[in-house]
């Protein structure tokens, strides 16, 4: 099993990019084929013995139960789908000791409990066994700038008392939804493209007709993320930086904008989205460089409101 995200289920719908949990009766039942499932539901699970009864989706719109969003999992049979999840909200932190439940660490501002093993063999593939615990491979490659980590497609974090590099290609527990293989090479980064991560939205979406078309896309809402790249563009930020539709396609972005972050550049944009029953938004957004090289697809969630 892969690192899970230690997730604190609520009543409030929130957004979540990875990771999957069920709540008290939401809990999905087990299954061995489709025909154990009921009607509309198939059986899902990246194993046999860890498969469940999952409704697939589109968007959370289609979801039937309250709370639920769609979001990306893997599937023994079927590669990757999407299935309707409750939502999630993972625990913050800045130490370790800010995480309440027994062996979860701090790991770039998120509690995470580390599944327990004896030998590498226990843990799934790309994971070893370290001090008794499952780990992804990449944080034992230690690293001081994210320029270590580029070609693992991945950036420099903080992990515990030192520096890892962790993996944020398209479908790594980092970054996974039903839109980032829609991106340029199925979400994967051009030989020479920009690595995008960190994502994160600013602020409150609002509803301006100024900007956004009432009706179909009422609502404008900004999000910002880190790159990282010898040749990032600093210019015509419209147009290097996109949002994936659904259908896949290269929409344009507004109000962008970039500053310096470190090492990094951080990167400002803002987009129209369509009112949801759930309140909860997602799309996926790719960065070309000044040579038009695409960053990998870069998963961004949030909420209206």
């Amino acid at each position: 099993m892969n690192w899970k995200w230690l997730m604190i289920c609520t009543g409030v719908t929130f957004a979540a990019s990875a990771g999957l949990a069920a709540c008290g009766d939401d809990e999905d039942a087990p299954c061995e084929t489709d025909g154990d499932c009921a009607e509309n539901e198939f059986c899902i699970g990246p194993a046999v013995g860890a498969l469940e009864c999952e409704q697939l989706c589109e968007s959370s719109d289609e979801c039937n139960r309250e709370g639920e969003e769609c979001i990306q999992v893997e599937d023994i049979s079927r590669g990757g789908v999407t299935v309707c999840e409750p939502a999630q909200l993972q625990e913050e932190c800045t130490t370790d000791t800010d995480c309440t439940e027994e062996g979860a660490v701090c790991v770039e501002g998120g509690c995470i409990v580390p599944d327990e093993c004896t030998a590498d063999t226990d843990c799934e593939t790309g994971e070893v066994c370290e001090g008794g615990t499952c780990v992804p491979e990449a944080t034992t490659n230690e690293c001081e700038t994210t320029a270590d980590c580029i070609d693992q497609t991945a950036y420099c974090a903080e992990v515990g008392a030192g520096s890892s590099c962790l993996d944020v290609s398209c479908g790594a527990d980092l970054n996974s939804c039903s839109r980032c293989t829609l991106g340029p090479n199925n979400g994967d980064r051009d030989a020479d493209g920009p690595v995008v991560f960190f994502p994160e939205q600013v602020g409150t979406c609002t509803q301006d007709a100024s900007q956004c078309l009432p009706g179909a896309a009422p609502w404008v809402c900004t999000f910002s993320f880190l790159g990282f790249d010898d040749n990032l563009p600093t210019s015509d930020l419209n147009n290097r930086i996109r949002v994936i539709s659904s259908a896949g396609r290269e929409l344009t972005v507004f109000g962008t904008g970039s500053s310096a972050a470190g090492n990094n550049t951080e990167y400002r944009f803002r987009a129209c989205f369509p009112e949801t029953s759930s309140g909860n938004i997602g799309t996926a957004v790719v960065l070309r460089d000044s040579a038009n090289d695409a960053s990998n697809s870069l998963c961004v969630d949030g909420t209206l409101q």
